[in-house]
């Protein structure tokens, strides 16, 4: 997490989230207003190296990265669209 920028602050913000999702684990409304909560919060943070294209999202099951080599020893990400 630290390298995506996340702070002591953002930290609690995301442990105040869990604690949320499992006090309301069987409230729907609570769940999905959390989860637009948490979609916010996260774009704060990007993943490094994940490109960002909002009008040609991946599909699930497929990625969103580059299609030229990576350079020795990074790791590639596979990012999955929720619907």
């Amino acid at each position: 997490m630290t390298t995506r920028g996340v702070k002591e602050e953002d930290t609690r913000k995301i442990i105040n989230f869990i604690d949320q999702a499992f006090k309301n684990k069987d409230n729907e409304e609570v769940l999905a207003g959390l989860k637009n909560e948490v979609k916010e919060f996260c774009k704060a943070f990007p993943v490094p190296g994940i490109l960002k294209n909002p009008l040609n999202p991946p599909l699930r099951g497929t990625s969103n990265l580059p299609t030229s080599p990576e350079p020795s020893g990074s790791a590639t990400l596979l990012i999955r669209r929720e619907n």
